[in-house]
């Protein structure tokens, strides 16, 4: 019994229908067993962070120091921070911040250094421990900072957003509770 010409028409439609299908899982099949091909992009991802890590140290010695000049070339013309006191500052105030030496911080110690990068932009979580003046008032304590990287159109990695937050230092009965639960108190911080 030989099939009929609709039925033959059918079986070639769903022929064509599959073919993609299956010409696409073996390419799948053939990507994912080509595992040397991940290696430059994990290679290439481990340079990114370096990159925003010397950004991040660039960052910090350009505070201390406070040299505008060099934070000027970090900052993204559409640069945002948010301070630990909740203001908003774009980058000419933050810059004359800076230069005025409103914020004149004497030491700033990064520690836990979190960095996730994403193909155009980077994001730098850390906690640093500080000593200074800020507004003529010294300011001592420990902060968590949030940055964000952009990369622009030459590839170069810029500041775009910036926000300080104060860590709390723990009550007594909360310290107590973190120790109980493996977590480390934060020490005390002085008040701005």
């Amino acid at each position: 019994m030989g099939l009929h010409s609709t039925d033959r028409v059918r079986w070639r439609r769903i022929a064509v229908a599959l073919l993609p299908a299956v010409c696409l899982s073996g390419l799948l099949c053939r990507t994912s067993v080509a595992e040397p091909k991940a290696k430059p992009v994990k290679e290439s991802r481990r340079a990114e962070t370096r990159d925003i890590e010397s950004l991040e140290e660039q960052w910090r010695a350009a505070i201390v120091s406070g040299d505008a000049t060099s934070m000027e070339k970090l900052l993204a013309d559409d640069f945002l921070a948010i301070s630990a006191r909740g203001t908003l500052l774009d980058k000419g105030q933050y810059l004359n911040r800076m230069s005025t030496h409103a914020t004149k911080l004497a030491s700033v110690d990064l520690m836990d250094l979190k960095i996730r990068v994403q193909p155009s932009s980077a994001v730098a979580v850390s906690q640093a421990r500080i000593s200074g003046m800020l507004e003529g008032r010294p300011i001592e304590g420990t902060f968590r900072y949030t940055k964000v990287y952009t990369r622009g159109p030459g590839g170069a990695w810029h500041m775009t957003n910036f926000e300080a937050t104060r860590v709390s230092p723990l009550t007594e009965g909360e310290a107590d509770q973190a120790t109980h639960h493996g977590e480390r108190p934060a020490p005390p911080a002085s008040q701005p």
